[in-house]
């Protein structure tokens, strides 16, 4: 960033700069598992890009995050869209919990030099994060080089946290949320008037509350049968049979009028014993310490769901990683009956991604079918945000990264994928027309995969192979075209010059005197399928035909403006002539 900075302040004196043409932005993601993923993302304007694009490769190489006792994964990709050109990193800071400190997190330094950006507090029923940062005071202090410089309206930057959604006792001093999500903190952030920035929450340990509320009722019962205090369970079983039979004996008064008893019956008051009413005192007290437990416990539970679940999913996805793909559905399904709102896709298809960018296709292709499986209305998010990820990649020559994306783009939704066919189509037919054929081979694969019945894909892919000089996979090409359509005079015509370089003259003759059957073609390319006849019927030694297939060839090379070959044509015509007048019947001259 600082580098950034500085740069980005020296060329102020030399361009006019409207405001935010430098975007600064930073998201901090705290999950239920431990970990702290930063993403900062430095991106300038096109025309600042434009005006120094030799000077600027990786904006973001000098911004790091520097936590003791962790491991941190980093990744950087390049970002772009029609205003601006950057990079955005990503760190991933596993149990940050286990961190002695955090002294460095992207653009931001302690409020203190004692302090921590990031502290977190471990109890024993929860866990206390804190955030409390600002931006770096040497960045701010490079951006007062110049008294002139007004840098809040050259930098524009938001500072995004989010905390997991289990999280309690919130306390921030922003009172903006995003509008996705009230879980995201959001704070503008200014590089000349610092402000502290300052979140916390808590993370209640459901396990341990769950845990101590069972110790507290043992001890309960200890303590109440320490003290005497005896319950006989029989007594109390056949007190509430009695109960029972005594309810139901009761004479039934659907209008409720009191029954009268017989005059005579005199119905003498019998005290209650005063063990049994200390028994009855004793029942209840027990129901009500049954009841407190059972509701202590299933709160617990109920908060304790979502660490499940991830164990659940966590476990699925090791099992899926030793092939045991029937154990990992048993789990995600148990997962599921837990907690039916969630259907955990988002986490098999996040981890069959990253292990597209490994490349390990095995993998991948187990988490993204197992994700398949799972997903439900995320299926259209996922098929349109894979293949923005496979343009990419094609644009980057990832061609077998790209194929595969495609692929699984494909699989969870046809309909997304579809929406890019013609603007690939134009690529496909841009990149072949400035003979960059291995790339727009594979802008055809994709094509392939989208519409896998469209002959002209096909017919495309043969093109690129013939001027790649693989012939055979030309023809294979070529033939699938033919299969799905046999009026196709082009697939046929590009079949026939394929045939011709392998040397395969019957095979090559049948496709261009098919071609021109059909007809439809430009006249460039009938003319070359006579011109293919001429020197077949040349090495058949049929040199009358190859007269006449030559100067037919001449003839429609000449209305197609071709002179090259209007010229070889007619000088294959006089040697056809010639070979024919010294051994043939026909004597041209």
């Amino acid at each position: 960033m600082k580098k950034v900075l500085h740069l980005a302040l020296c060329l102020i004196f030399v361009v006019f700069f409207t405001s935010g043409c430098i975007k600064s932005d930073v998201f901090i993601e705290f999950d239920n598992h431990d970990n702290m993923k930063v993403e900062t993302t430095i991106a300038l304007s096109n025309e600042l890009m434009e005006f120094n694009k030799d000077k600027i490769n990786n904006l973001t190489e000098d911004i790091n995050t520097e936590a003791n006792g962790i491991i941190i994964d980093t990744q950087v990709q390049e970002i772009s869209d029609k205003d601006y050109f950057g990079s955005k990193k990503t760190e991933v800071c596993k149990n940050i919990s286990k961190a002695k400190h955090v002294k460095s997190l992207s653009i931001f330094e302690p409020t203190t030099k004692e302090s921590s950006i990031v502290n977190v507090s471990n109890f024993i029923l929860a866990k206390k994060y804190s955030f409390n940062g600002k931006v770096d005071s040497e960045k701010n202090n490079s951006s007062k080089d110049s008294d002139n410089i007004d840098v809040d309206k050259i930098i524009s930057g938001k500072l995004k946290i989010k905390i997991p959604n289990q999280a309690v006792f919130r306390k921030a001093n922003t009172e903006i949320t995003d509008s996705t999500s009230k879980d995201i903190y959001v704070w503008k952030l200014s590089f000349e008037d610092i402000k502290p920035i300052t979140l916390e929450f808590w993370l209640l340990n459901w396990f341990a509350i769950v845990a101590l509320t069972v110790v507290i009722t043992a001890c309960i019962f200890f303590f109440v049968y320490k003290n005497g205090i005896n319950f006989n369970w029989r007594t109390i079983l056949k007190n509430t049979a009695n109960g029972l039979n005594n309810l139901s004996n009761k004479d039934f008064n659907p209008q409720g009028t009191q029954t009268k008893l017989p005059v005579d019956v005199v119905t003498p008051k019998t005290e209650v014993p005063r063990e049994e009413k200390k028994e009855a005192k004793n029942i209840k007290k027990v129901w009500l310490i049954v009841a407190i437990v059972l509701v202590i416990c299933g709160t617990g539970f109920y908060f304790s769901i979502p660490k499940i679940c991830d164990i659940l999913i966590q476990n699925s996805i090791t099992s899926l990683y030793e092939g045991k793909a029937e154990k990992a559905i048993q789990l995600v399904e148990v997962a599921k009956t837990l907690s039916p709102k969630n259907n955990f896709a988002n986490d098999i298809y996040a981890k069959g991604l990253e292990e597209i960018d490994k490349n390990n296709m095995t993998n991948a292709e187990t988490f993204m079918d197992m994700a398949l499986k799972l997903a439900d209305d995320e299926k259209e998010e996922f098929s349109e945000e894979l293949t923005k990820k496979s343009i990419n990649a094609l644009n980057k020559k990832q061609y077998s990264k790209a194929k595969r994306l495609m692929t699984y783009a494909t699989k969870f939704d046809d309909e997304k994928p579809l929406k890019k066919k013609d603007e690939l189509l134009q690529k496909c037919k841009n990149l072949l027309s400035a003979k960059k054929f291995e790339e727009s081979l594979a802008y055809t694969e994709i094509l392939v995969l989208l519409e896998p019945k469209n002959f002209k894909h096909y017919s495309l892919k043969g093109t690129n192979l013939y001027y790649m000089k693989k012939f055979k996979e030309s023809i294979e090409a070529y033939t699938k075209a033919i299969n799905i359509n046999n009026s196709d005079s082009l697939s046929y015509l590009g079949r026939c010059d394929s045939y011709m370089s392998l040397n395969e003259l019957d095979k090559a003759m049948y496709d261009c005197n098919k071609a021109l059957s059909i007809g439809g073609a430009p006249q460039k390319l009938l003319g070359q399928a006579k011109y293919n006849l001429a020197i077949i019927y040349m090495e058949k030694h049929t040199y009358r035909k190859a007269m006449e297939e030559a100067w037919a060839a001449k003839d429609l090379f000449y209305n197609a403006g071709d002179n090259s070959m209007y010229i070889k044509s007619y000088q294959l015509f006089n040697t056809a002539a010639d070979y024919e007048c010294n051994y043939g019947t026909y004597c041209y001259y």
